[in-house]
C-alpha cells in the first residue's frame, strides 16, 4: 500500500522528469542557436540580406537617435509604411529571436525616424528551420547489442525520457 509520503515522492520526481524532458526538447530544438550582431545599425550602411533559424536573436546596436520595427510584410518594407509594423526597440540594444512560426518566411525590420528607411535602414532575414546535422562528432553514441556504435538521436532520447516516465508513473501504482 502506498503511502501518502511515497506517493508525493513519486509525484514529485514525475514533475522532475516531465520538466527535464520539456527543458531537453526545448534546449535541442535551440542548440545551434546563435547571436546575429548588428552592431551599425545607422544611416549610410548598406545592409546585406541575412539568414536565421529558428532560436537565433539578431541585436540590433546604435548609437544616436534610432529605433528597430518588424515590418508586417515585404510590401511594408518596400515602402516604408510602418502603419502596422511590431516595435521591436526604441533603444540599444534590441533584440528579437526568430520563432518557429517564422520559418520559410523573409522578416524586414527598419528604423521609423522620420526618412531613415527611405535612406536605407531597412534589413532582411530570410528564416529557415534548424538543419538536421549528420555529423557523428555533434551527437554521442552509444553500443548496441551488437557492440556497433549508433547515433543517439533527439527522437530516441525523449523516447527513452518517456519509457522514463511511464516506468515511475508505474512504480507509483506499484507502491
Amino acid at each position: 500500500m502506498t503511502t501518502t509520503r511515497q506517493y508525493v515522492r513519486y509525484t514529485n520526481m514525475l514533475y522532475y522528469y516531465t520538466v527535464m524532458c520539456l527543458l531537453l526538447c526545448l534546449r535541442a530544438r535551440t542548440a545551434g542557436a546563435k547571436e546575429i550582431l548588428i552592431d551599425n545599425w545607422v544611416l549610410s550602411v548598406t545592409f546585406d540580406e541575412q539568414e536565421a533559424t529558428v532560436g537565433d536573436t539578431v541585436r540590433f546596436e546604435w548609437s544616436g537617435y534610432h529605433d528597430v520595427y518588424e515590418f508586417e510584410s515585404p510590401s511594408a518594407a518596400m515602402a516604408c509604411d510602418f502603419s502596422n509594423a511590431l516595435e521591436i526597440g526604441i533603444s540599444s540594444p534590441a533584440t528579437y529571436i526568430f520563432r518557429e512560426n517564422d520559418i520559410g518566411k523573409d522578416l524586414w525590420f527598419g528604423c521609423w525616424v522620420p526618412s531613415h528607411c527611405e535612406l536605407g535602414m531597412v534589413i532582411k532575414f530570410t528564416v529557415l528551420d534548424i538543419p538536421e546535422t549528420d555529423n557523428p562528432t555533434q551527437s554521442p553514441t552509444t553500443p548496441n547489442s551488437s557492440g556497433i556504435h549508433r547515433r543517439i538521436t533527439m527522437d530516441s532520447l525523449v523516447v527513452m525520457s518517456s519509457t522514463a516516465i511511464m516506468a515511475i508513473i508505474a512504480s507509483c501504482f506499484l507502491f
